[in-house]
């Protein structure tokens, strides 16, 4: 048993360090990894403008959630109700 244990960790390690080599290469070939945001640079401006002007992330969530703007990854604010800092 402990020797199956032995193989399946060697496995499960050699592994890692190929998908890790994998994800290495594609990131040098320039492919972007990951979820890809839907907000537009818009969106995203104003964010950033609120953030720095002193609002928090509920607040600017809340906002966007009023003027019916999606998540970044295309869902919507009311599916997830905002209780960041005990939010309303």
């Amino acid at each position: 048993m402990a020797q199956i244990m032995k193989r399946a960790a060697a496995s499960g390690a050699r592994y890692d360090v190929r998908a890790r080599e994998v994800l290495a290469a594609k990131r040098a070939q320039g492919v972007r990894l990951g979820h890809r945001s839907v907000l537009s640079g818009e969106v995203v401006a104003r964010i950033v403008d609120a953030h720095r002007a002193g609002a928090g992330w509920s607040a600017i969530a809340r906002q966007l959630k009023v003027q019916g703007v999606s998540t970044a990854h295309g869902g919507s604010l009311q599916d997830a109700p905002i209780t960041a800092g005990g939010g309303a």
